[in-house]
């Protein structure tokens, strides 16, 4: 039988039952077009939240920042009237300002982060393009005949696929520069990937792991420690971690991701259902269906324009066209050049 639970930290009066879905059976996933998420602590009372608070430091092992973490769920739940929440010094109000006035203002782990994913995607693209120029030699090397041969066509095949199986302006700058350099120029084609690999493989030790991936698996201490260093003060890590608390466990709750059981004063997520529940939501909840839809289409329509035949073979084609080398070459880093535009 269901029964309403007003301590879970967010929005009061969400029934819950064994069956997260039941639990919401009342709300129009059709219509509920910002998925009922966007603030889950904007309709709690004062006193309600420094209560739920006060709970989820004591259960979550966060007592010691009791303090802190009541303040900025206050925070959290209001952001436009941060000013009257008691005990913020003037270096917290100047910092919660900063977010709106001077968005650039970011610690130094945050940048490294947003960084790191920057040159994995550039490892990604670089290793897929670089192969473009290689292909104009080392076939040759290791005396391949793809036009004639079709078992060195698909040993031809293969080796561009391999990216892909194993990974674009920059790699078709890389091509462009070492055209010239003789025999090995292929090699350094291909190798020219390990260039951006290198500060990629450096910097994931020294990034932060997500704090909500730490709250969904339950390591609070560990994601508020992350959230310290992605954030300028103590206080905007406090109030992000409730808040991505909140907003978890009202996905959890909506989304069915598992059963919630209440046992005596513990509250327990099985991980019955997890999965097939959510994928089942793809087709069976309009919005999320049609969002399905379109990003299907984007993807198939992606792979049949043929944009992977010039990321791979333009330089070959402008080549088989009758360009020299060098023209195919730049024109190859002209289509590189359009992508990055």
């Amino acid at each position: 039988m269901d029964n309403t639970q007003n301590s879970l930290g967010l929005a009061t009066k969400i029934k819950t039952s064994r069956s997260a879905e039941a639990g919401l059976k009342g709300v129009d996933l059709n219509r509920n077009v910002e998925a009922l998420i966007e603030n889950p602590l904007a309709s709690h009372t004062p006193e309600s939240l420094l209560r739920d608070v006060t709970e989820f430091a004591r259960d979550k092992n966060l007592t010691e920042h009791l303090p802190l973490l009541k303040k900025g769920a206050q925070i959290a739940k209001d952001p436009r009237f941060f000013e009257t929440v008691r005990g913020i010094t003037d270096y917290e109000k100047q910092a919660l300002r900063d977010e709106d006035n001077h968005r650039f203002r970011q610690p130094l782990p945050l940048y490294l982060t947003i960084i790191t994913c920057c040159v994995g995607a550039a490892v990604q693209g670089w290793d897929q393009t670089g192969s473009n120029g290689a292909n104009l030699n080392w076939p040759q090397d290791f005396h391949l005949d793809p036009d004639n041969r079709t078992n060195d066509f698909w040993i031809f095949g293969l080796v561009n696929a391999a990216p892909y199986i194993s990974s674009a302006l920059m790699g078709f700058s890389a091509n462009l520069a070492m055209y010239q350099i003789g025999a090995i120029a292929w090699r350094l084609q291909l190798g020219s990937a390990f260039i951006p690999a290198v500060p990629l493989l450096i910097g994931i030790y020294f990034c932060p792991e997500s704090p909500r991936w730490y709250i969904k698996k339950h390591k609070y201490l560990d994601a508020f420690n992350s959230l310290r260093r992605l954030r300028n003060t103590e206080l905007q890590a406090a109030r992000d971690l409730y808040y991505i608390h909140a907003q978890v466990r009202l996905e959890e709750l909506m989304l069915g991701d598992g059963d919630f059981v209440v046992s005596g004063e513990k509250e327990n997520w099985t991980k019955s259902g997890r999965y097939w529940a959510r994928f089942k939501q793809l087709f069976l909840i309009a919005r999320v269906r049609r969002a399905t839809l379109a990003a299907f289409v984007v993807m198939i329509a992606q792979q049949m324009c043929g944009i992977n035949i010039m990321a791979f073979y333009s330089s070959t084609l402008f080549i088989d066209a009758n360009a020299d080398e060098k023209t195919a070459l730049l024109v190859s880093w002209g289509f590189g050049l359009i992508n990055f535009v």
